[in-house]
């Protein structure tokens, strides 16, 4: 009887007091020091894993941790007793294998370490204990994990349970010597939101001196424009400069960075970054960073290996939708601008040989079913795939009965299309849009002079055949 009463008192009380515990955020946070594993470089790909993996600690509490007397290991080899090293709330320590900051790969440790601890791609683990050998926190990255190739891996919030693979991601911040990780400072999981596009970089002028004539070209794929204020610029070793004045590069358009404002050759830059930035002519690397520090495009050309080498031109990206990355999608510019040297900064790429000329037949009305006449209806178009302006004055138009028709003038804007002739009738515009239901459009990337049916499109000697697509 007295045992069911007390069991009864009992369970009373222990209602009670759960309805008494607080649960604030505050009063749920931890209380004391609570240091995490909350950044691992386990595979750097820019420096050798000997001088560039490192570890970052962060303390989750909300009370000073000191380390002396914690270990780090991995209960098969490795073991490493800390040293006196405070760690504030909110705040971040970093252990690296080596302590200089340009041969570990941009890190600023506090304490090294040296050969004590190796980080393994596979099969391998971190654990720390406190001094009473109690342990504190662990990953183990053998299973669940994807540890990445040139880049930390970082948990994305440092209260989640960083022991499951899926609290963790790759490193998208931009690092001093090439690789991707944050080391001291906030973890950074997605890419950027305003992506731009390195698609031109003269990195060897030949009528303008390298001091005076370099420059690189940035586009912007996106529908919104980018203010690129407060963007970081830089290569793997020493260059480096930080966007000062506003630079806006505008919805599908571009913006050019040149070493200097004046005296370059011709160019009017949206930037001139001075001495911050030197192109070299062999390898060398161009990154570009956002405010946060990350990465947004990064190309690394290579004397040419398998990027162009040229002198006097620039390396231009064929097409912005290309991997810039890629030396195959790169082409030796072959339009003169200002002081002679070849490029077009501040326009679309143009990479045809000196004799080619970008206009290509984009459509043609062949067979319209209004009106009576089809002489009267038919036409076709033209584009214009260059980055400067053609004038097609004297060139001719062949039917399949041989007649011909000298254009005696018309000029076809960069990038424009809506360039419309009747066939076999004076060179005039065609405005009308008429019956459009046999119209055909060409395969833009198999022609540029084209032959189409019984069409023909020449200038000079220069002849290509056009695959058609309905």
């Amino acid at each position: 009887m007295w045992r069911r009463i007390g069991a009864s008192v009992l369970a009373v009380a222990c209602v009670g007091a759960v309805m008494m515990i607080d649960t604030s955020p505050s009063a749920l946070a931890v209380r004391g020091p609570n240091v995490v594993i909350n950044e691992l470089m386990i595979n750097p790909q820019r420096v050798y894993d000997s001088r560039g993996e490192w570890i970052e600690l962060y303390n989750a509490g909300d009370q000073t941790a000191n380390l002396a007397g914690w270990t780090l290991g991995d209960d098969v080899r490795d073991h490493l007793v800390l040293p006196s090293l405070d760690i504030a709330p909110g705040q971040y320590l970093v252990l690296a294998r080596l302590q200089s900051s340009f041969s570990n790969g941009g890190v600023a440790p506090r304490f090294v370490y040296g050969n004590a601890i190796v980080l393994n791609e596979v099969n391998d683990r971190l654990i720390l204990r406190d001094p009473s050998t109690i342990e504190r926190d662990r990953v183990d990255w053998s299973t669940g994990f994807s540890v990445p190739d040139g880049a930390s891996l970082s948990l994305r919030a440092p209260s989640s349970d960083n022991n499951s693979g899926a609290n963790w991601c790759t490193a998208v911040s931009a690092m001093r010597r090439g690789d991707l990780g944050s080391p001291g400072s906030v973890n950074r999981c997605e890419p950027t939101e305003q992506p731009l596009v390195i698609t031109e970089i003269m990195q060897n002028p030949a009528l303008t001196g390298d001091q005076r004539g370099e420059y690189f070209e940035v586009y912007n794929p996106g529908d919104q424009s980018v203010d690129m204020t407060g963007y970081t610029v830089k290569d793997d070793d020493f260059d480096s400069f930080t966007v000062t004045t506003p630079v806006v590069v505008p919805a599908k358009g571009y913006s050019v960075f040149a070493v200097k404002q004046t005296a370059n050759g011709g160019l009017t830059p949206d930037y001139a970054y001075g001495s911050g930035m030197v192109l070299q002519n062999d390898t060398d690397e161009l990154v570009i960073a956002d405010r946060d520090l990350v990465q947004v495009d990064r190309v690394r050309w290579d004397n040419g290996k398998t990027f162009p080498d040229p002198d006097g031109a620039s390396m231009s990206l064929r097409d912005p939708s290309l991997d810039n990355s890629v030396g195959a999608n790169w082409c030796t510019s072959t339009i003169p601008w200002a002081a002679g040297d070849r490029g077009t900064p501040g326009s679309a790429s143009w990479c045809a040989s000196a004799d080619q000329q970008p206009i290509v037949i984009s459509e043609i009305m062949f067979d319209p079913e209004t009106p009576a006449s089809e002489r009267n209806a038919e036409w076709f178009e033209v584009e214009n795939l260059g980055p400067v302006p053609v004038d097609m004055a004297g060139w001719t138009i062949v039917g399949g009965d041989l007649k011909t028709h000298i254009i005696p003038s018309r000029v076809v804007a960069t990038g424009q299309h809506a360039v419309r002739w009747r066939i076999n009738v004076d060179d005039e515009q065609h405005q009308s849009q008429g019956d459009q239901r046999n119209a055909r459009e060409v395969d833009r990337e198999n022609c540029h002079l084209t032959q189409h049916d019984d069409e023909r499109y020449r200038s000079g000697n220069t002849r290509q055949n056009c695959a058609r697509t309905t």
